[in-house]
């Protein structure tokens, strides 16, 4: 940690989830992983068609899902050659959008057969609620989070916020902590959806 901004000491592919943040937060947290060695592909969950999940099972036995949208699109741009998996969104009220809620629910599917890619993943939320209500959010968020992380190893629910002005987090300091992790720990066979 004393030795400057920590590189990659191999290279590394860093896919981001961007469920309604401005292009501006992105960014940010985008030249932070570049600078540090990283590539980096943003998929914007609003450009996809993603439906709801009818719970009819088929996936649990076949891996594949009988709605037809874009969710084997978004797990092909996620999933070939993922290190790191970011979610970044803006939190309400305990969640994310829509969207990402019928995602969590519909990508399932490629964990079902037993897969045992590993990838690190975080998240990174913004959030203009009163404290008390952020607080709030952030534990039912939390909450939800460890209920669907069924693949990848969680690194932990790093927060930062908007708008708050003397209780913004320093995010450089989860970038830091994930680019340890990817040089020291075991991060297993990729291809994670694949």
């Amino acid at each position: 940690r004393n030795g400057g901004v920590p590189k990659v000491t191999e290279k590394r592919k860093v896919s981001i989830l961007n469920d309604h943040l401005p292009e501006a937060s992105v960014n940010r947290v985008k030249s932070l992983y570049e600078e540090r060695g990283c590539e980096v592909d943003v998929v914007n969950l609003s450009e996809y068609d993603v439906k709801p999940c009818n719970a009819c099972f088929a996936c649990y036995s076949n891996r594949t899902c009988c709605m037809k949208d874009d969710v084997p699109a978004i797990a092909d741009r996620l999933g070939t050659n993922t290190d790191l998996m970011l979610t970044m969104g803006t939190l309400k009220r305990g969640m994310l959008s829509q969207k990402f809620k019928f995602w969590t629910d519909r990508h399932v599917q490629f964990g079902r057969a037993g897969t045992s890619d590993e990838f690190v993943r975080m998240t990174l939320v913004e959030s203009d609620e009163e404290p008390l209500e952020r607080q709030q959010s952030m534990t039912e968020f939390a909450q939800w989070e460890e209920a669907i992380n069924g693949i990848g190893r969680d690194y932990g629910a790093g927060t930062y916020f908007m708008r708050t002005g003397d209780e913004e987090i320093d995010i450089t300091r989860y970038v830091d902590d994930t680019i340890l992790i990817m040089n020291n720990e075991l991060v297993g066979p990729r291809n994670v959806f694949s």
